[in-house]
């Protein structure tokens, strides 16, 4: 329809009005990922000719609907990848994000770019991911960067390669769970962290963190600082690893639940600045 206003001047002008809605799903959908799919494909068949080439494409497609009440998911096929940023969507579900559940690195996301990192995360509503192998070798990068209003969730068997900054960083309030088995197969400064403005780590549950090959902890294994808090308790560390255990301060917490000193991987203490705690 046509609308006329006026504009500062005093003039009349007229412009096409254009309503824009998003696609309610009314079912729950799947969109496909294929090392030989095409982003000009719609993504909703497991075929060369259907499915998408990238995670960033489906991700953006899930970000443009309304998801209502129904699950949205992204399978990802067995092959190399780029990296991938979340996005806010709206709806009740989280989207999931599910490569190879049985050997997560068969589906690896590698960022080689200096502070790219595997997947980021900013202001990007919950998401829920597995099956994935996260790599992220160039500077100041990490395999996962979690900011501000996000809580992403490993729901599957991931695996975390090399990272030249952290494997898992959750900051400035976005929280970060892992409710799945994990491995650990390349170094990192930090393997898991939260830091700034309230940012949350949890795992916890009876799962298994397998670390392969002795991995370095450049600074150390587990890290909470500036007001945030990590919670590990009832996971199996099977492996071991170099560097300090953990370092806590900043008035922040470790809660361990009485696990003990040792409990984290690596050969040196932890480190508290006299302002964190570590129970």
């Amino acid at each position: 329809m046509k609308h006329v206003g006026r504009r500062t001047d005093g003039k009349d002008i007229a412009s096409q009005d254009q309503l824009v809605f998003r696609e309610l799903l009314t079912a729950a959908r799947t969109y496909y990922v294929r090392t030989d799919g095409s982003d000009s494909n719609t993504g909703l068949s497991n075929t060369a000719g259907g499915a998408f080439a990238t995670v960033q494409k489906a991700v953006d497609t899930i970000a443009n609907l309304d998801l209502g009440t129904q699950q949205a998911t992204i399978q990802v096929a067995d092959g190399a990848y780029a990296p991938f940023e979340l996005r806010s969507c709206v709806g009740a579900l989280a989207p999931r994000i599910v490569g190879n559940t049985t050997t997560p690195a068969n589906v690896l996301i590698s960022a080689t770019a200096a502070s790219v990192n595997a997947v980021r995360a900013v202001n990007a509503g919950a998401w829920a991911l597995g099956g994935l192998k996260l790599q992220a070798t160039g500077s100041g990068a990490s395999g996962l960067r979690a900011e501000g209003r996000t809580t992403v969730t490993f729901s599957d068997f991931t695996e975390f390669g090399a990272c030249a900054s952290r494997h898992v960083f959750s900051r400035g309030g976005a929280a970060v769970y892992i409710v799945a088995n994990t491995r650990i197969t390349g170094a990192a400064q930090t393997f898991f962290e939260a830091a700034y403005a309230g940012a949350y780590f949890e795992y916890v549950g009876g799962y298994t963190c397998t670390i392969v090959g002795t991995p370095v902890a450049g600074y150390a294994t587990v890290v909470a600082g500036l007001c945030s808090v990590v919670v590990i308790n009832a996971i199996t560390f099977s492996g071991s690893a170099t560097g300090i255990r953990y370092a806590v301060g900043t008035n922040s917490v470790i809660q361990t639940f009485g696990s003990g000193a040792n409990y984290f991987p690596g050969d040196a203490a932890g480190t508290n600045d006299g302002s964190g705690v570590y129970s």
